[in-house]
């Protein structure tokens, strides 16, 4: 579906059709899941990140998400240029669909390496109006272990790389959230 979704967009310069995603969804069985957040990550036929972009919330049905984020992964995330139709084929495509996020409690900033388990969990953190989000299959993929995936993290919210350390007053300053992950990959 996440597919079919950028190959129309590309083709044919529009969206999916509601009928079209249900149809689809039917087929995969997607409707079975409801809402949930959805990401969708294209890859290069070696490994390397060509786009990735999601709902970290459960704001819309699975089907709904996945061919909206499909089409932004290949054309709007910002740090790539947009997918041409003749690379298309040479793409993999990863559907990512998320648990909630529930708050990771740590009564010091360093514990919260012990309460979190990297390639199970994804994390979230929030820090004065910074945020980022890196999906479970990240930390395998980069070779890290928990306090590299903090790190790794940190860094993708745009925050220094040890800012989940951070305390005041003794207590963490951060809030670090952890999900989990289904993932389809072609």
């Amino acid at each position: 579906m996440a597919r079919k979704a950028i190959e129309v967009h590309l083709k044919e310069k529009r969206r999916l059709q509601r009928t079209e995603v249900k149809t689809l969804a039917q087929d995969s069985n997607a409707m079975q899941l409801g809402k949930h957040g959805a990401f969708v990550t294209l890859k290069t036929i070696s490994g390397r990140l060509r786009g990735c972009t999601g709902y970290p919330l459960a704001v819309k049905e699975v089907e709904d998400a996945v061919a909206e984020c499909a089409v932004a992964s290949a054309t709007r995330d910002s740090r790539f240029p947009p997918v041409s139709l003749k690379e298309l084929k040479n793409l993999k495509v990863e559907v990512s669909v998320l648990t909630p996020a529930c708050e990771v409690k740590a009564e010091h900033a360093k514990d919260f390496a012990k309460k979190i388990k990297a390639g199970r969990d994804g994390l979230i953190i929030e820090y004065e109006g910074f945020s980022g989000l890196l999906l479970p299959q990240v930390a395998p993929e980069q070779g890290w272990d928990e306090r590299e995936f903090l790190c790794g993290l940190c860094e993708k919210a745009g925050l220094p790389f040890d800012c989940w350390l951070k305390e005041k007053n003794g207590k963490p300053v951060v809030k670090i959230s952890s999900f989990q992950a289904r993932v389809f990959s072609e």
